[in-house]
């Protein structure tokens, strides 16, 4: 069924953001020496954060 794939592929993804969040990138990536580095990836988080809610309301509108 695609609602089945879909929220599997869903949880995949929210398994891979909390690995990502787990992950110290603080002590990975000195401050200050890539600071731009480490401004893109909190964007990117928020940006993924973003799309998984974006796609939890389209389910919940459509029924899923």
């Amino acid at each position: 069924m695609p609602n089945d794939r879909m929220m599997q592929a869903i949880g995949r993804m929210e398994h891979a953001l909390a690995k990502l969040e787990q992950h110290d990138f603080a002590a990975v990536v000195p401050a200050g020496e890539n600071a731009d580095l480490l401004d893109r990836h909190e964007r990117l988080k928020r940006d993924t954060r973003s799309a998984i809610a974006d796609i939890d309301r389209l389910l919940q509108t459509t029924g899923a």
